[in-house]
């Protein structure tokens, strides 16, 4: 994973961007309902900046255990 984290890094190194983060738990719920409230700020925040195109990067931790 670090490889593609680290071309994340370089590609936006140089351009200004804008990080929204939130931390999902499937547990007991789906995909929709747990990030409804994630997607409309993003869309709020694109709308804010005039921007209709974004990208969505997941990063699905695995546990150690």
């Amino acid at each position: 994973m670090s490889r593609e984290l680290d071309i994340l890094a370089n590609e936006y190194k140089k351009k200004p961007a804008t990080v929204i983060r939130k931390d999902v738990n499937l547990y007991g719920t789906n995909i929709q309902n747990a990030t409804s409230s994630f997607l409309r700020s993003v869309e709020q925040e694109c709308k804010k900046q005039k921007q209709s195109v974004f990208s969505l990067i997941v990063i699905i931790h695995q546990n150690n255990s």
